[in-house]
């Protein structure tokens, strides 16, 4: 699958995507090989049965509940990255990217009730691990 960045948009650093990866597993090989960004947890499904709409996360191959694994995870994690770096209108237009850091915080919902309040920062403290060659 290649990832073509929208015009103007700088790709986020792979270093930045590790350190979230390591956030979001909590450094623990089990929930690497499950879902190494938590991209499918059962609270964060975004389908509305409401409406039918199976919600993003099936355009991005997963299966509400079945762990991904690696490779599924970290492509599906990027999609919803991704998603999360713009901010839409509601008829679902595309509006402007809003940058890595409000992407991210809007990945963990870390601004919301459910999320971590720390998350930017761990991400951060991560990249920097990342930087100064800390595996």
């Amino acid at each position: 699958m290649k990832w073509e960045k929208p015009r103007g948009v700088v790709a986020p650093d792979p270093d930045l995507i590790k350190a979230q990866i390591r956030v979001e597993s909590g450094y623990d090989p089990k929930a690497y090989n499950s879902d190494p960004m938590q991209v499918n947890k059962l609270k964060d499904w975004d389908a509305d049965p409401r409406t039918g709409n199976p919600g993003h996360k099936v355009t991005l191959g997963l299966q509400k509940g079945a762990p991904p694994g690696p490779e599924l995870g970290i492509r599906a994690g990027l999609g919803w990255l991704d998603a999360k770096s713009y901010i839409h209108d509601p008829a679902g237009k595309l509006g402007p990217f809003i940058g890595w850091e409000r992407a991210l915080r809007r990945y963990n919902d870390s601004t919301g009730r459910h999320g971590n309040p720390h998350y930017w920062e761990d991400i951060q403290n991560a990249y920097r691990a990342i930087k100064a060659g800390s595996r």
